[in-house]
């Protein structure tokens, strides 16, 4: 017998995409870390439902979200290395929809360029 688990993101929570994205995050900085924290984060999920981020960014949410993982042994920094990415300006022509170093291949390194190279 095997258990699989799969992400199931609710794209009608705004909120569910980010936290999918952190979980991820905790596991590529530390896969033994990824069920301590998902642990973590469903008993905070209460800060976490869409009144609780409303009026929050997303990047503020990346950062409480990293911060968690620190009640599992983990740098916030490190995390966040794979949520983050830099704003740009609305209306620019620019690095668009480049999204975070979560969604690279998993033998990735944080800044999206392949670790067996």
């Amino acid at each position: 017998m095997s258990f699989i688990f799969r992400h199931q993101v609710q794209p009608w929570h705004p909120s569910s995409t980010m936290c999918h994205e952190a979980a991820l995050a905790v596991e590529r900085v530390n896969p033994s870390k990824f069920w301590d924290y998902s642990l973590v984060l469903f008993a905070n999920q209460t800060r976490f439902y869409d009144s609780s981020t409303a009026t929050e960014t997303r990047l503020d949410m990346y950062k409480r979200l990293a911060k968690l993982a620190e009640e599992v042994g983990l740098k916030s920094e490190d995390v966040l290395k794979y949520l983050n990415f830099e704003p740009i300006a609305v209306g620019s022509a620019d690095g668009h929809n480049v999204g975070n170093a979560v969604h690279f291949p998993h033998d990735s390194g944080a800044d999206g360029r392949s670790r067996t190279t």
